[in-house]
């Protein structure tokens, strides 16, 4: 069910949407398939608990555009 709402909401599935749109979900989707592989295997591979996952998420929130500011 969820997935065939999410197929016709796509943004690249319009007829006259824009080639920046169709990348901008694409990078989504690529940034948030790597983020949960790369927690997946911290958690699993290192015993990393999902707390200390979550707390890396948000330090990176926040500080990936400070840095990258600068």
């Amino acid at each position: 069910m969820f997935w065939a709402l999410a197929s016709t909401t796509a943004p690249c599935t319009k007829r006259r949407s824009s080639s920046s749109a169709c990348r901008r979900a694409a990078l989504g989707l690529a940034v948030t398939l790597t983020v949960g592989l790369v927690g997946g295997l911290l958690s699993r591979a290192f015993a990393i608990h999902a707390g200390v996952l979550f707390m890396g998420y948000y330090v990176a929130v926040l500080s990936v555009p400070a840095i990258l500011a600068l």
